[in-house]
């Protein structure tokens, strides 16, 4: 199987880089699509929110 780069890891400041080569290994490594990731981060961040929610009792 090749090797597919979602997010080009050569430009930008060094953290930019790292995390998206990060990311490009996560998903190859778990056969991600960039769909599939925003679909984890939205998930993420709405537990966030209501694990938030619960600590702070807004």
């Amino acid at each position: 199987m090749s090797r597919q780069v979602f997010f080009d890891s050569t430009t930008g400041p060094a953290l930019v880089r790292w995390h998206k080569a990060q990311l490009n290994g996560l998903m190859h490594r778990f056969q991600l699509t960039p769909y599939a990731v925003v679909w984890i981060s939205a998930v993420k961040g709405a537990l966030l929110v209501l694990i938030l929610e619960a600590l702070f009792e807004l």
